[in-house]
């Protein structure tokens, strides 16, 4: 890869997809944290990408929760539920929202939820 692929890959933002941001026992209910550090109206990633690498994270999420990887930080933890709770840095679009909705509806069914907040800076 040339000097200029280098610059691009580096100069596109992403969300690591590949981890768990933070988790937390609250009660009986499991809390995994996500941070979505990516601003929604600047232009720096399409909001369509945008929404793809969230859509991956979140189902990175289900899995590791349906596949109690949890239980390697908390052994015997049988939580009633579980909630993914984003934390963005600008707006949702209103894409978002939707897709966020459509998200909650499937996935409620199996015990988790999404939450969502925003720390507007």
């Amino acid at each position: 890869m040339g000097l200029f692929g280098k610059l691009i890959k580096k100069d596109i933002p992403s969300l690591d997809t590949g981890k768990v941001d933070g988790m937390a026992q609250n009660g009986n209910e499991l809390r995994l944290l996500l941070a979505d550090p990516i601003p929604w109206k600047d232009g720096s990633l399409p909001e369509k990408d945008h929404l793809i690498q969230l859509q991956e994270k979140i189902n990175n999420y289900i899995a590791f929760y349906e596949s109690e990887q949890y239980k390697n930080i908390y052994p015997g933890f049988v939580p009633d539920n579980a909630v993914i709770e984003i934390h963005f840095t600008s707006e949702m679009t209103g894409n978002c929202e939707k897709f966020l909705n459509a998200v909650n509806s499937q996935i409620r069914m199996s015990g988790i939820t999404v939450e969502t907040q925003t720390s507007v800076q």
